[in-house]
């Protein structure tokens, strides 16, 4: 899985958007210096394209912010979804609208860190993976509470759907490109994005990553998805 034309690896980065308010920023200024051409730990080259943040009509200012963002960095890309749909047809969207090499997907609430992104493409490529999923470290910053209901979701479709463990899936994850955007166009809207990609053929890679516990993370309620 060359880059093609000897090029950088394209990345799309596709964020569902519905409590992000305090958080936007600070997430996008990190992506912001991926936005150039980069060397990864192993040696492949890649670059950021464009980051798709996708309006799920939260509670806050978060489309105001979606818009200040997107005129002051033109790889910002917003997705205007017509009404609140939840974070995993929101997701869906964004891969749908992407056109990078690679699809990666992340929080909105500043757990993962986007200089991660490399190490994923290492794994991708060392493994010759097509999807890579997060491998957290550490536990979540979030409360007990949200923590809970989100493994009894990884649960259920780990368990009832794709025959996996409930700590497989996560919303940290690469796909590539065509692979991530037939989901949607084959799936539906109203699919779990890792039950789709559950039924390819092909195994998910792991690889490590640190959740990050940022002040604005550690209040439990910001960046909570449809």
């Amino acid at each position: 899985m060359a880059a093609p034309e000897n090029r950088p690896h394209r990345i799309s980065i596709v964020i569902p958007v519905y409590q992000g308010e305090q958080t936007l920023a600070a997430l996008v200024k990190e992506i912001a210096l991926l936005a150039v051409p980069t060397l990864t730990a192993e040696g492949h080259e890649f670059q950021v394209i464009e980051l798709l943040l996708v309006n799920d009509h939260g509670p806050d200012r978060s489309d105001e912010v979606i818009r200040e963002l997107a005129a002051a960095h033109d790889f910002i890309r917003p997705v205007w979804l017509s009404r609140n749909f939840g974070q995993h047809p929101a997701t869906l969207a964004g891969m749908a609208s992407s056109s990078g090499d690679w699809i990666v997907t992340m929080d909105e609430d500043g757990q993962h860190d986007p200089a991660e992104i490399g190490d994923f493409l290492d794994v991708a490529l060392a493994r010759g993976s097509q999807l890579v999923y997060a491998a957290p470290v550490n536990r979540p910053p979030h409360n007990m509470l949200r923590n809970g209901s989100s493994r009894l979701v990884k649960w259920f479709f780990s368990t009832f759907l794709t025959g996996g463990t409930e700590d497989t899936f996560q919303s940290y994850r690469m796909v590539l490109g065509e692979i991530g955007r037939s989901v949607p166009a084959s799936a539906g809207s109203g699919f779990y994005p890792d039950v789709a990609l559950g039924w390819a053929p092909w195994p998910p890679a792991a690889c490590p990553a640190r959740r990050m516990c940022k002040a604005s993370v550690e209040g439990g309620e910001v960046g909570s998805a449809g």
